[in-house]
């Protein structure tokens, strides 16, 4: 397999992870960790196999961050500290990438880290101004904070960057 079909495998553990956690299920507490913990495993594997096949393409490493993103809300111990420092060998890697920077932004969100969540979003902007996506994320942080103003306003320029785009009409 190459790097890419290892990333795949990653992903696709990851989806079978989120819809046991969502999903009716009859198995018993035990079972469904179980399976939970072997699909975590074949997730952190198949992930861990794409950066050794190329430990310079940042998207391996991405891919190791989502897998460790993903059980963050968790609490699974270093969960967190792996996903970061993933992801940011990833930026080391391709340091101009908006998208980095705003999956970093979520992760922080994760963690209850408002503030550098919105540092991190900042970063994204920085990268690429008329990212809808960074700019809707940070109008949901003006939210939480209760800057309605300024998440309107946010809100408001997304729709001027994006007229036909009806999820950014909604918002």
């Amino acid at each position: 397999l190459s790097d890419t079909g290892y990333r795949f495998l990653s992903e696709l553990a990851l989806i079978k992870m989120s819809n046991l956690l969502s999903g009716k299920t009859d198995l018993t507490q035990d079972a469904l960790r179980v399976k939970f913990q072997a699909l975590l495993g074949d997730a952190l594997t198949n992930a861990d196999s794409a950066k050794k096949y190329d430990a310079l393409n940042y998207q391996n490493w991405a891919a190791l961050g989502r897998v460790y993103e993903a059980v963050v809300p968790l609490g699974i111990d270093g969960a967190y500290a792996n996903a970061v420092g993933s992801y940011n060998e990833a930026l080391k890697l391709n340091p101009h990438d908006p998208e980095l920077y705003l999956v970093l932004a979520r992760l922080e969100v994760s963690n209850k880290n408002n503030k550098k969540a919105k540092e991190d979003v900042n970063l994204a902007l920085k990268e690429k101004s008329n990212y809808t996506e960074a700019i809707f994320f940070l109008s949901q942080l003006q939210v939480q904070e209760g800057d309605i103003k300024s998440a309107i306003n946010s809100a408001g320029a997304a729709a001027t960057l994006a007229p036909n785009d009806p999820v950014v009409q909604f918002q």
